[in-house]
Formats: C-alpha cells, sequence, structure tokens
C-alpha cells in the first residue's frame, strides 16, 4: 500500500473521528497491519505518517532533539524569510518540537524568548552571523528602566496557555473560550474572568491580562481584532491575541507586522499566539 494512499485514509478517519486517530484505531479501522505501514514509512512508521499528514506524532521523543537541532532550524527558517518568524512559519515547517512544544520539558523555550536565546547559543558562530544580524534588526528596542518592559507573571501566563491542547478542533470560538477557561481555572490558581470590561475583553486572568480569542479570522476580522486590543489597552496593561485553526499564513503573518509596526514600537505588552 503506497504512503499516498495511507496518507489519504489517516486523514479520512481523522476527519471522521474530529481528532487525531491513534495507532491501534487506525489500523482496527482499516485492518491493516503494522507491517503495512513499516514497508511505507520505515521505522517509527506511524509517528511519520501522523508528520506526513500535518499532525504531531503521538509518539515522540522530544530528548532526541537537541538545542542545536532547534536554534539551527529556526536560524534556517530566519534566513529564508530574512525577518524574523512567526509560530505560524515553524508550524508550517512541521518543525519540531512544535511551537507550543517548545515550552514544555526538557527544552523551556518561549516562542518570545527564541529570539535572544539563538544569539546566546550560536552568537560565536560566524557562520550564523548574517542571521544574527536579521534577528538584531527585528528585536524592538528595549529598556528595562521603562514599567512593564518585564514581567514574569505575565509570561507565566502566556506559559500556560501555551501549554493547553484544545482537545478537539472546535466550530466556534465560543467553545475554544469555554475550553481554555476549563483548563485555566482546573490547572493553574488563576482566577478566570470573561466579556468584562469597557472593552468587553473574552477573558481576563487575575484581573490584570486580558485575552481575545479568534478563530481562523478573515482580514476584516483580523482588522477587527487590532481595533480591539487597541481598546484593551485602554483598560488592561498586558493583553494576549489568541488565534486557533489558522489556515492562512499570508493574513496571520500581514497581521503580525501591523502589531510589530504599531503597538511594538510603542512597547506595549502583546503577546500572539497561536493554536
Amino acid at each position: 500500500m503506497s504512503d499516498e494512499l495511507l496518507q489519504e485514509k489517516y486523514l479520512n478517519l481523522r476527519e471522521k473521528l474530529a481528532r487525531k486517530p491513534k495507532f491501534k484505531e487506525f489500523l482496527d479501522e482499516y485492518e491493516i497491519s503494522k507491517r503495512v505501514l513499516e514497508r511505507a514509512f520505515g521505522r517509527d512508521a506511524y509517528s511519520k505518517l501522523q508528520e506526513a499528514c500535518g499532525d504531531t506524532a503521538n509518539k515522540l521523543d522530544l530528548k532526541r532533539i537537541t538545542k542545536d537541532v532547534i536554534f539551527t532550524q529556526y536560524g534556517e527558517l530566519t534566513r529564508e524569510l530574512g525577518e524574523l518568524p512567526v509560530a505560524a512559519d515553524w508550524s508550517r515547517k512541521r518543525y519540531k518540537p512544535s511551537d507550543s512544544g517548545l515550552s514544555k520539558p526538557p527544552h523551556n523555550i518561549l516562542w518570545s524568548e527564541m529570539p535572544q536565546n539563538f544569539i546566546e547559543h550560536f552568537g560565536s558562530d560566524p557562520s550564523w552571523k548574517d542571521v544574527i544580524k536579521i534577528i538584531k534588526a527585528g528585536l524592538p528596542d528595549t529598556d528595562s528602566t521603562k514599567p512593564d518592559a518585564k514581567n514574569k507573571e505575565f509570561d507565566k501566563v502566556i506559559n500556560t496557555i501555551q501549554n493547553w491542547v484544545p482537545k478537539r478542533k472546535r466550530n466556534s470560538e465560543e467553545s475554544y473560550k469555554i475550553e481554555l477557561r476549563e483548563y485555566l481555572e482546573n490547572n493553574t490558581k488563576y482566577s478566570v474572568s470573561e466579556e468584562t470590561g469597557e472593552s468587553n475583553v473574552d477573558l481576563v486572568v487575575n484581573d490584570k491580562y486580558a485575552i481575545e480569542l479568534k478563530k481562523n479570522p478573515s482580514l476584516p476580522e483580523y482588522d477587527r481584532l487590532f481595533g480591539q486590543i487597541a481598546r484593551h489597552f485602554n483598560n488592561y496593561n498586558y493583553v494576549i491575541a489568541l488565534i486557533c485553526d489558522v489556515t492562512s499564513d499570508d493574513r496571520y503573518r500581514q497581521f503580525i507586522r501591523n502589531i510589530d509596526e504599531i503597538y511594538g514600537k510603542l512597547n506595549l505588552n502583546i503577546y500572539v499566539l497561536t493554536k
């Protein structure tokens, strides 16, 4: 059986289940033996099949992915783009671990920390001189004397949301919001409220950190999100924009450029996440 046919079967079952199929579920559904998969994909066949279909493998040995590998991937991506990558660029390349997986043990790297960590890791290697130049040009000017330049609690909230994995693909923003709120309340000591304040923000953590959630925004919806973020800053000093089910890298990248161009230059505390 060809790898193309196996991928087609996997995608059909994923659509049927509305989630990633488990190894045994896939074998039982199509009465396929493990040997058939191994003939098509070799060692760790099912993991490779999942990755070929755009999913993170259920079985993934993160210990085999060293920081050298992670930062080499990041450097090559930066060089290819000629600018700082966003998380969607990393996902599009299917690099491992995923942008959310980076923040988990054993790596514990926030996506926001990737540029600086790359410089620290490869700063003395002349082969990355061009990439470091791109990274430094893309980093916003920082001034530790400015208020709110660094807030560890905000970083912790970001990290917590990065670790959240939706149970399945949802049909609406409201469903994602409900699941995220349950996750935050059940797995942390945060207080969480919703639809609060004059700006009517989706969720607020500890009465301090605003979260605005969108599902696969169209271009007009990205424009609306940009305006909502501005209103949230009238009431909160910290804003997280969480975008689920991104299907257009172009729209997402343009949104990030707009965020960097306006809010970044104002040194506002905004962080954009994808799921």
